[in-house]
């Protein structure tokens, strides 16, 4: 850093560079003085070129039109007796170079005599109109206006382009007899008037037609950049086009001299030389005192800490920044120790990483947590040691820098695969464990038909199906949290589902707390599975239940929400319009650590003996798995508000009709049973078998299409588990469908990764039963699906 009171000093250092920048300046401007006169002169003998050319291309080309317009005049007049239209088209044409033919058109634009006819027979017979676009329009504009008429740059039959003129011809009572039509062959109309060897030698050209398109170039090059080009507009044949001319590069070698660029060289490489002499004079003078400038400057202008202590911890310099994170000035630091500001948990392991610096390579990396103005924060350090002329340590330089949002990522990364891996384990023993589940209480089932009630194994029974269905509830939680569980979905009115539980969730709660439901007006429909979202519902009311304790209230409302896309990034979800469910309650409320976890598997705040943990994460899971989320508002002793949202659906909810619930009738139709546990299996084949089914078996789903394939007239259902060896019942069921459309179906299963069922509306011929499921709901579902197909 420059010491600005020190003035003798910051000449002699600026000295060198005002010389260098004065003279380089110096000689910059004869350089561009001599180059901007060699660059006008060639301007001004290019633009004088090309206007000389431009008025020789008007008057040449002018000439020829004049002369076809003159023919045109004397082919209507019979002027001479001795007139004949190939004698003088032969005359015109050798007259005036660039006429490549005259040919005589009816009425109508027909070529009716070419002149010359050698090389144009290709043209003979032909209807103009029939050219390109616009040739056609000239010929008509011709014998309207009278006037001689020009179409545009066309291909010419036999090669090459030209510009084609129209002059009508009448007769001696005035009526349109045919056209003249003049060809004029671009190329060499050009050449012709441009025939000069110095001219086509220094210059190159180029012509563009009205429509901007380069239809000449005089040059063997394909460059577009031309240096020192000009642009000028010339009328020719009554339309304004371009001309572009450019001195030829052996033209520029020729007149450019770089005498100037070799004069500003030599003069700027002596100006620089001497410049630095004299810097090199200057430079011994400030360099210790620049050096120690800079160093303060990196220091105190870095983000990151910067600490030199000595070997006993105790700090010798602290940079601006780290004053700045721990809220105190370098005087109340300085000849303090480092360690008292660190947390006690982290001093060990300090301890131990610094006492790597007494080795080679006198180097340690350590994290640590620090008491900042801001609480406790997480630092990383590097730090090295200094060494004195005896080996031993005599100060240590460290550098710190504030990690607490990769700590905070870290966290959140180990808890999202806490997570997976949860889910995991939940979806690989769902499959077994709840076939294991449906063996146990489907024979339990008929154990307990064929014991009467005042059996002393009756009531044993009965804890052994309550503890199988406990079982089989937390399966499902485990799959719901995970988002693995199955999905029927229909359309859902969240009101009318609000509504239909209430007096449920008064049973829930208790008489000690007040429920009260405030529905919304014109809430939308959700896509949703009906058990899944009241198992939602359930699980909030029981949170704020437990949160409230002996009194208070909880509010339940519904409405709509609309998501902009900054409000849906930081909710993690997709734009749009959202249903809500909120379930508020004045309870005892959440902090900031609590509300951090409450999603976490197996978190609770309660009791030994009085939650699971999973009543949370079991509705964010099934949440998340119908593409919504939950948004949590809470502060100790607040309350806290749960909202559900889920993406608004499109369509009509059905309205179903309940009846009254009736035993299962019996059937006699024939049954496809797919299914890979062999205690499952025997469990439904017995079941529907008993109710007067004929019960066809299958171990897997590759078995169960062969069966379907023999028996398809004669199976009216197919009982499939989605999740079977070989082939699944999902795509099981396809293959089934193709045979026999009219099969119905109905899926069971515990747990299917990645299916979401082809489940129709409440009526349709498909149906989902959930493992382990009750004997009953299995015949009903049978003889539902049965009496509709």
């Amino acid at each position: 850093m420059l010491d600005v009171t020190n003035t003798p000093r910051r000449l002699r250092r600026l000295l060198p560079w005002i010389f260098a920048v004065l003279g380089c300046l110096v000689v910059f401007a004869l350089w561009t003085l001599g180059a901007t006169t060699e660059r006008r002169l060639v301007r001004e003998d290019t633009a004088l070129t090309a206007d000389q050319v431009h008025l020789r291309l008007e008057a040449w080309v002018g000439s020829r039109v004049a002369a076809v317009r003159l023919f045109a005049g004397q082919h209507s007049a019979r002027s001479h007796a001795d007139f004949t239209y190939e004698q003088m088209a032969f005359r015109l044409i050798e007259l005036f170079p660039g006429l490549q033919a005259l040919n005589l058109l009816d009425q109508d634009g027909v070529i009716r005599d070419v002149v010359p006819e050698e090389g144009n027979e290709a043209a003979l017979g032909r209807n103009v109109h029939d050219h390109i676009p616009g040739v056609g329009a000239a010929v008509d504009r011709a014998g309207v206006t009278r006037q001689i008429a020009f179409g545009p740059v066309i291909t010419l039959f036999q090669g090459g382009l030209a510009v084609t003129s129209y002059a009508p011809v009448f007769n001696a009572d005035g009526g349109l007899t045919g056209f003249i039509n003049g060809v004029f062959r671009i190329d060499t109309l050009v050449d012709d008037c441009l025939s000069e060897g110095s001219l086509r030698q220094n210059y190159r050209f180029r012509l563009l037609d009205p429509d901007g398109r380069e239809v000449y170039r005089h040059a063997a090059d394909t460059d577009t950049d031309w240096p020192f080009a000009y642009a000028t507009r010339l009328q020719l044949f009554e339309q304004p086009w371009s001309l572009v001319l450019a001195p030829s590069p052996q033209f520029l070698d020729d007149s450019v001299s770089y005498a100037d660029e070799i004069s500003a060289a030599v003069g700027i490489a002596l100006v620089l030389l001497l410049a630095w002499l004299l810097r090199a004079h200057f430079a011994g003078l400030g360099r210790l005192a620049d050096s120690q400038a800079r160093y303060r400057l990196l220091v105190e202008h870095t983000g990151d800490m910067i600490v030199k202590m000595d070997p006993q911890g105790r700090f010798l310099y602290v940079s601006p920044s780290y004053c700045v994170v721990f809220g105190r000035s370098e005087e109340e630091l300085l000849d303090g120790r480092f360690v008292p500001q660190v947390h006690e948990e982290d001093r060990a392991a300090s301890a131990q990483e610094t006492a790597k610096l007494a080795l080679p390579p006198y180097t340690c990396y350590l994290e640590q947590r620090a008491l900042t103005r801001d609480g406790w924060r997480w630092h990383s350090w590097s730090d090295t040691a200094i060494l004195g002329p005896d080996g031993r340590i005599e100060a240590v330089i460290g550098v710190g820098r504030d990690i607490s949002e990769r700590k905070e990522l870290e966290d959140q990364l180990r808890q999202a695969q806490k997570l997976q891996a949860v889910g995991q384990l939940a979806g690989g023993i769902a499959h077994d464990f709840n076939n294991i589940l449906q063996a146990v209480l489907g024979n339990l089932h008929f154990a307990q038909e064929e014991l009467p009630p005042e059996h002393p194994a009756a009531q044993d029974l009965q804890l052994v199906q309550k503890g199988a269905e406990r079982a089989a509830q937390l399966t499902r939680q485990l799959l719901a949290f995970s988002r693995q569980q199955m999905l029927s979905r229909t359309l859902l009115d969240v009101n009318r589902l609000v509504s239909d539980h209430l007096r449920m969730l008064h049973r829930l709660i208790g008489e000690g707390l007040v429920l009260e439901f405030k529905p919304g007006a014109d809430v939308g429909p959700v896509s949703a599975d009906p058990g899944q979202l009241e198992q939602v519902l359930l699980n909030l009311c029981v949170n704020a239940r437990d949160a409230i304790g002996a009194a208070g209230t909880i509010l339940i409302t519904t409405g709509e929400r609309a998501l902009d896309d900054a409000t849906a990034a930081q909710v993690a979800a997709a734009p749009g319009s959202y249903v809500a469910i909120s379930v508020a309650d004045d309870g005892c409320g959440m902090d900031e650590a609590v509300m951090e976890r409450i999603f976490d598997p197996f978190f609770t705040t309660k009791g030994v003996g009085h939650g699971t943990g999973l009543g949370l994460a079991t509705a964010y899971g099934i949440v998340k798995q119908h593409g919504g989320f939950i948004d949590v508002v809470s502060a100790r002793g607040q309350g806290s508000t749960f909202t559900v949202c889920l993406p608004r659906a499109e369509g009509e909810v059905e309205v179903e009709v309940l009846g009254t619930a009736r035993a299962p009738e019996r059937g006699h139709e024939t049954i496809l049973l797919a299914e890979d546990d062999e205690a499952v299996r025997e469990f439904a084949e017995r079941a529907l078998t008993r109710a007067g089914y004929r019960v066809i078996t299958a171990r897997d789903g590759l078995e169960a299409v062969e069966l379907a394939t023999r028996h398809a007239d004669e199976i009216g259902l197919a009982l499939l588990d989605v999740v079977m060896p070989k082939m699944g019942g999902v795509q099981a069921a396809q293959r089934i469908r193709a045979l026999a459309p009219g099969i119905g179906l109905v899926f069971a299963s515990g747990y299917a990764p990645g299916e979401e069922l082809p489940v129709a509306a409440p009526g349709g011929d498909v149906v989902f039963l959930g493992k382990p499921y009750r004997l009953d709901d299995l015949l009903r579902n049978v003889r539902e699906i049965l009496d509709r197909t």
